[in-house]
């Protein structure tokens, strides 16, 4: 799920926790589920805030956004001179380095909220129209969409899949076999 609060971009990753029915019919004492659960979530929280921020890193520099068509060339930061056809997203660095990654744990789910702080993260993100500079003689700008957080947790892009999903089932799996 995305949302735009002032142009950020936000991605909520949400893993849903087995309920006492279901606890309860796997045949486990419920106090021993809910603990290896619990730490399971823990470290596979821990693990996804460690792991994901170099895999959205990997989406951001990965050359297949585009097509991107300048009126004319410029220079990034870097100095690199860049023009029209697929590239990667990174300019500035300003984009790359407003991410955020945070945990919340709540009764029903774990949700792992990826946050950019950058003015144009959503735009970026999701594509749309832009007037550069906010000048109306400048015209509309079309800018594509190059959904680097979405690709990289679904698996359907161009850029490689970091599977989440996997990292809870792993950890919860490993903390229920010790109970």
């Amino acid at each position: 799920m995305a949302s735009n609060l002032k142009n950020s971009y936000t991605f909520k990753a949400d893993i849903v926790l087995p309920n006492k029915a279901e606890i309860k019919q796997s045949g486990t004492d419920s106090k021993l589920a809910k603990k290896a659960i619990t730490n399971g979530c823990l470290r596979a929280s821990n693990t996804v805030e460690a792991e994901l921020p170099s895999a959205l890193t990997r989406a951001l520099e990965s050359s297949v956004w585009g097509p991107f068509n300048p009126k004319q060339p410029y220079a990034r930061k870097s100095g690199e001179i860049v023009g029209s056809g697929n590239r990667d997203i990174i300019d500035t660095g300003r984009l790359h380095d407003s991410l955020s990654i945070t945990t919340k744990f709540l009764a029903t789910k774990t949700q792992t909220v990826i946050k950019y702080n950058s003015p144009y993260a959503q735009i970026t993100h999701e594509g749309g129209a832009i007037t550069p500079y906010g000048n109306p003689l400048n015209g509309t700008v079309i800018l594509p969409a190059r959904p680097w957080v979405r690709d990289t947790l679904s698996g359907k892009g161009a850029v490689p899949h970091y599977n989440y999903r996997q990292v809870y089932q792993n950890e919860i799996g490993n903390a229920w076999s010790q109970i």
